[in-house]
């Protein structure tokens, strides 16, 4: 199968970027400054449902679902996760978030310089 020429430019192009991306970031020229945003809540519901064992997420919903019938007042939703989840578990949760949200920087950079490369080329 061959590859159309406009895709293998593109192709072309995205690799370009994702190597000067990287070769930026290793000597130093580029950080990935917005790394601290926070994700969408999608991702980190994802993150928290895939690192939290089953029993501790049934703990929380279930705390969760009591606060939300006015079984628990005056709480709030850190308190009941501390409640729910381990120490080892939240610690966990952070790391992955951490990663995700580095990784989400990373991507918003490649997307950045493949554009500048896009119209250097054009």
């Amino acid at each position: 199968m061959h590859t159309a020429p406009n895709n293998a430019l593109y192709n072309n192009q995205l690799s370009q970027a994702i190597w000067q991306v990287d070769s930026d970031l290793g000597d130093g020229s580029a950080q990935l400054c917005n790394w601290m945003e926070a994700l969408p809540d999608d991702e980190a519901a994802d993150i928290l449902t895939e690192a939290t064992p089953l029993n501790e997420l049934n703990s929380l919903l279930g705390y969760i679902a009591r606060y939300l019938n006015g079984e628990e007042d005056n709480i709030s939703l850190r308190e009941l996760t501390d409640r729910c989840i381990t120490a080892q578990t939240t610690t966990e949760i952070q790391n992955q978030q951490d990663e995700q949200q580095k990784q989400n920087a990373w991507h918003s950079m490649v997307r950045h310089y493949h554009a500048a490369i896009m119209e250097r080329d054009y």
